[in-house]
């Protein structure tokens, strides 16, 4: 192997150690707060600053795990440990502090409040006033689905209700149901409404 091969090869790892920590704590902090930051730039920056974080950790896990070189299943459990639990669990703790403890009026890192109220999967009714006036509703449950940013928000309510038009109280649920399909851009209001207890044991 050439020294140009070697050296070639030094550059990889030296970016895998600096940038995949934090590209894997962000992958996966972002399966649960959409990914708002579109430029590349940004992106890596955000993932060195969170391999730069985990250095130090990763760091001292790596000079214990290197006194056992010569065992493989330690040494491997070592390499799991320094690129992916520790990264995993900084993200976890990183998502908890920011969205349950850490927010003294700070941006909410969920960045719409139709990704926040879904996101907490909550089973309700709910009424939906369309821009036409007319109210329509249904059950938001375990089979129920809402999009998320950055995609177009539209909601899919596993059961469809009846509702009174004029007091927008619910009339019961439509025989047959399979559901519906609504785009967000055709409402104007939504309001949820908690289940009753014999409903949410059934769900």
């Amino acid at each position: 192997m050439s020294i140009e091969n070697i050296s070639e090869i030094d550059k990889i790892l030296t970016v895998i150690v600096l940038l995949f920590p934090g590209f894997l704590a962000f992958r996966i902090y972002h399966l649960f707060v959409p990914d708002t930051s579109l430029q590349t730039q940004e992106k890596l920056l955000n993932y060195f600053a969170a391999s730069v974080f985990l250095f130090p950790f990763n760091f001292i896990a790596a000079i214990y795990v290197l006194k056992f070189y010569d065992n493989f299943i330690i040494l491997s459990a070592g390499l799991l440990l320094v690129f992916i639990v520790l990264p995993s669990g900084f993200a976890a703790i990183f998502y908890f502090l920011r969205t349950k403890i850490v927010q003294f009026g700070a941006i909410h890192p969920i960045p719409k409040a139709w990704d926040y109220i879904f996101s907490l999967q909550k089973p309700s009714y709910i009424v939906i006033q369309t821009k036409d006036g007319n109210l329509v509703g249904g059950l938001f449950g375990e089979n129920s689905f809402a999009s998320s940013y950055p995609d177009n928000e539209d909601i899919y309510l596993e059961k469809a209700c009846y509702v009174d038009q004029d007091t927008g109280e619910f009339a019961g649920l439509v025989d047959g149901s399979s559901g519906m399909l609504i785009k967000h851009s055709e409402c104007s209001r939504i309001e949820f409404f908690e289940l009753p207890i014999e409903d949410n044991d059934n769900d």
